[in-house]
């Protein structure tokens, strides 16, 4: 054999198949667990050479053709004194819009505007930066990105700068202070919703002229984020909170009813399960909750009123006033236990493995995502998938880029069928086509189930063009607090069709159909029988504002 038969004969050697690139990258996931891998997620420092001439009119959405209610919106903005916030679902279009409003401010308004669009993750900035130079007549030259390894400013031929929350909230009021551009500012917060932790709100410090907010669910949840000290209070409407004092009201709400009847997502289905929890899982349950109970009425009498309750008890849990922090720190750990025994509750591995083999089983093809509030019960779910033979990878936050990208483009290529992902893919990474999605635990967050249900509900055809249906999963635990969430939103309303269906399941025996959700949201005052009502009755309709009790004698 000579030198080149000999090369050749290696090189064919070390090329491995398919199944062996996603065996590869599972066994790096396993890799990352065992060592407890930590991502350092950085940037580029490579320059890019910029055009000596700046375009006189920005052109953002070349090649694009605006929606209806895109154009409608813009309308909005502008009349509403160039402020204001855009609830947009996901998938809806968002990204284009902002491009629009950026190129008719500059076209119409304010021809040496400088633009400063935040986000909240690196993905998120490679994206518009990405979709900024697919679409737009400036070179790279003119557009610049400051968090994720890169330093980038106003300096030099830099108009438009998207910056990580991370990093803007700490240095964006004083890199646009030190360029003096201020009065020419249109600053950009985009998933503006995670924009509302007290330290974050500093990014607003920023001098602007201009503002914009974007997200699917503006509005925040007290409970979604009990580990962050959040300003706003649910009695309030938006634009009383800080992100609404500071962004503006919402002038526009294009929801997943719209998006339908538009056309921008596909025709879908939401099969709800009520999954029961096992004996010793019911015993504990109970006795946590009746726990929870108490403390919760002990500290509710002491705390103050319209304040954020668990901001205010985690604020007493690191403080030092004796009984009052046993109390708090006692109440969070048992809520934290309580959670954790249903996210790991026995009902919900073996219904997400019976999901995949009938979903599996009907198309071969299907690429399924499933949801996971929690990044161990992503690697979890990962290991039992994975160790069943299942042609699986895991996508989080805290995996390194070069993982996270792989993991991906297997999903992409079909040699992965399932993803099993955190909170980085609800928000974040343009995720593929998928066929299904499973919900397997969430927190009790109405915004990060619209979020999901947006990641999924994207149009995409067969390769003979044929539109193709979506279908969610969202599994909950039957009888315990996962069902107050039905409590919160009417989902036939959210969706805008008759698409949910309701079930009771004991696996492994079949799922059992029920005629309506396990909740439903109570009406508004306005919707209340007021003939109805009687002394002594119990309101049924929605409380809104502060509850006083007195006591007659």
């Amino acid at each position: 054999m000579n030198k080149e038969e000999d090369i050749e004969a290696c090189e064919q050697a070390i090329k491995i198949n398919t199944e062996d690139r996603l065996l590869l990258h599972q066994l790096r996931l396993l890799e990352w667990m065992d060592a407890k891998y930590s991502n350092e997620e950085g940037g580029s420092d490579e320059c890019v050479p910029a055009e000596s001439v700046l375009p006189d009119k920005w052109h953002l959405t070349k090649g694009v053709t605006l929606y209806p209610w895109q154009t409608e919106c813009i309308r909005s903005w502008f009349r509403n004194n160039t402020r204001g916030t855009v609830k947009v679902v996901t998938g809806g279009g968002k990204t284009i819009l902002a491009l629009a409003i950026i190129e008719r401010l500059q076209n119409k308004k304010l021809s040496d505007l400088r633009v400063a669009i935040i986000v909240p993750t690196i993905v998120l900035m490679n994206q518009w930066y990405e979709e900024l130079i697919k679409h737009s007549n400036l070179s790279a030259g003119f557009i610049a990105r400051h968090g994720g390894g890169y330093k980038d400013d106003f300096s030099g031929d830099h108009r438009i700068l998207i910056c990580v929350l991370a990093s803007a909230y700490k240095e964006l009021p004083k890199i646009v202070k030190e360029a003096k551009i201020g009065n020419k500012l249109f600053l950009i917060a985009d998933e503006c919703h995670r924009f509302g932790a007290k330290k974050m709100l500093r990014v607003f410090e920023t001098e602007r002229a201009f503002s914009l907010g974007l997200s699917a669910t503006p509005e925040r949840d007290e409970n979604e984020n009990e580990d962050e000290n959040i300003l706003d209070n649910d009695s309030f409407g938006y634009e009383d909170t800080p992100l609404g004092k500071e962004l503006g009201k919402v002038i526009y709400d294009f929801t997943l009813s719209h998006a339908l009847k538009l056309g921008i997502i596909p025709q879908f289905t939401i099969n709800h399960y009520g999954l029961d929890l096992n004996y010793e899982e019911r015993v504990r349950y109970d006795r946590l909750s009746k726990f929870i109970k108490d403390k919760r009425n002990e500290l509710q009498e002491q705390a103050p009123k319209g304040c954020s309750f668990f901001a205010w008890v985690m604020k007493k849990a690191k403080g030092n006033e004796g009984r009052l922090k046993e109390v708090a720190s006692r109440f969070l750990s048992e809520c934290s236990d309580r959670k954790e025994l249903l996210y790991k509750m026995n009902s919900r591995k073996i219904a997400v493995e019976e999901l995949i083999d009938k979903e599996l089983t009907d198309n071969p093809d299907a690429r399924i995502v499933l949801f996971h509030e929690r990044i161990k019960g992503v690697m979890d779910l990962f290991i039992r998938l994975k160790s069943n033979n299942f042609p699986v990878v895991a996508e989080h936050g805290e995996l390194p880029d070069s993982m996270r990208e792989t993991g991906l483009e297997l999903f992409r290529e079909g040699i992965a069928r399932i993803i099993v992902s955190a909170r980085s893919l609800i928000e974040g990474f343009n995720v593929p086509e998928i066929d299904v999605g499973i919900i397997v635990a969430s927190s009790s967050s109405s915004r990060q189930r619209i979020q999901s249900l947006g990641r999924v509900l994207r149009k995409h055809r067969t390769p003979t063009g044929e539109e193709k249906t979506s279908c969610i999963h969202i599994l909950y635990a039957h009888n315990t607090k996962d069902e107050d969430i039905y409590s919160k939103e009417d989902w036939d309303k959210i969706t805008g069709i008759d698409c949910n269906n309701y079930f009771l399941w004991d696996p492994p025996n079949a799922p059992q159909p029920q005629d309506a959700p396990p909740k439903k949201p109570l009406p508004e005052d306005i919707n209340v029988d007021p003939s109805r009502l009687k002394p002594d009755c119990v309101y049924p309709g929605k409380y809104d504002g502060e509850e006083f009790k007195f006591k007659y004698r």
